[in-house]
């Protein structure tokens, strides 16, 4: 067997790896920790000698991505004085968004298929082992906060659709991953993965149907439509209730008051990654906080102000925008579907404080090498029939 599987499998583990029990014990959050900063220096190593070469070719799409984890950095030392917390988000999560991006160019089909091996082996072992040891656990799984079902969900959705359309083998094993990934997100008590889910399948009744046009804009149609809702949620929901007066969206009400305060008070730059508390109703009893704003917008504004805000955006509009370059319907058709479905979850949960967003936008930025992929397999498949019928 080749190395590449194996240390495929080590990075991904450790990037997925179910957070569930970190909850409760300390001794399996430290060995998480473990696993992530070892896959860390391992793709450090691995990859570092191909990106050096290829420095002088940076184009402005990696530009961009770089400049909103260096802009993180940059006002989390400026604001707090100190990077002892959000280490993951500001160094682990962009060297493993280099290691998905680097690794769909060379070698797409086995970083494709190692991500679905190690998708449904987290999902089966999710299934079994919530329901024995977190059933009576209030929004905790196997996987973790039930908060990062819909992100994984969509990640694991875009993996096996992406990976079935281009290389058309290994049919019971994608069909299993999409079957048990849209069980788990209809199942789990958070709306946002269930409204990712359904999402997901509109897109395939419209793929099957061949009902093209709805998901055939351009992708940043998508952003621009789906920030606009964004901020129209927030409003209706926080700054005038008398709109629609009901609107709570589980206590998110409550979170969303308390971080447009703190934004108020650290408009520009924010307070850092991991910088501010939270405060509701609910915390008053603890004395404690929690530092995820349940929306991305106002996650980034906490973070670093309409400065990060600007350049979070301009990092997702990098990697949305080769999407225009797909020529195949089907192809835009799964590509958009998941830019919505993710651009929806951070309506109601912040993306940043987890990893996953980065495999649905590498496979996003990605696509135009599955399309290349598909037509020479497509090329090799009518040259071995020919070679058959001669």
């Amino acid at each position: 067997m080749s190395l590449l599987t194996p240390y495929y499998l080590f990075v991904e583990i450790a990037f997925l790896f179910p957070r569930g029990y970190g909850e409760y014990s300390e001794t399996y959050h430290q060995m998480m920790t473990l696993l992530v900063w070892s896959a860390v220096i391992l793709i450090l190593i691995t990859e570092l000698p191909t990106i050096a070469k290829r420095f002088k070719r940076v184009g402005t799409d990696s530009i961009l991505i770089a400049a909103y984890f260096f802009c993180a950095i940059f006002i989390t030392l400026f604001t707090r004085k100190k990077m002892s917390s959000g280490l993951q988000q500001m160094l682990a999560a962009p060297i493993f968004c280099v290691f998905l991006l680097q690794n769909m160019k060379t070698h797409p089909r086995n970083l494709l298929d190692s991500l679905a091996t190690v998708f449904i082996v987290s999902l089966s072992l999710n299934i079994i082992i919530t329901h024995l040891a977190f059933a009576s656990h209030f929004h905790i799984i196997f996987l973790g906060h039930v908060q990062m079902v819909s992100q994984y969900g969509v990640a694991a959705l875009t993996v096996s659709s992406l990976y079935f359309m281009t290389y058309k083998d290994k049919k019971i094993k994608m069909g299993y991953l999409i079957l048990i990934t849209l069980l788990t997100m209809l199942t789990t008590d958070a709306d946002s993965a269930v409204f990712s889910a359904l999402i997901i399948l509109i897109g395939f009744v419209s793929y099957k149907f061949k009902l093209y046009r709805v998901f055939l804009f351009k992708a940043e149609i998508y952003m621009i439509g789906m920030i606009a809702l964004n901020i129209i949620v927030i409003y209706l929901t926080v700054v005038n209730r008398k709109i629609i007066p009901g609107l709570d969206f589980s206590g998110r009400r409550f979170i969303w008051q308390d971080a447009l305060l703190n934004i108020k008070n650290q408009p520009i730059f924010g307070y850092g990654i991991d910088g501010v508390l939270l405060h509701t109703f609910w915390t008053e009893q603890s004395g404690g906080g929690f530092n995820y704003a349940h929306n991305q917008i106002l996650q980034n504004l906490l973070d670093g102000g309409v400065t990060l805000t600007f350049f979070f955006w301009m990092m997702i509009l990098a990697f949305i925008k080769p999407a225009r370059k797909i020529p195949k319907g089907k192809y835009r058709i799964v590509v958009n579907c998941s830019i919505i479905a993710l651009l929806f979850v951070m309506i109601f949960d912040s993306a940043t404080l987890y990893s996953y967003m980065y495999i649905i936008l590498a496979l996003i930025y990605s696509a135009p090498v599955l399309c290349k992929e598909k037509s020479m397999q497509r090329k090799y498949d009518i040259k071995k029939i020919w070679h058959n019928i001669k």
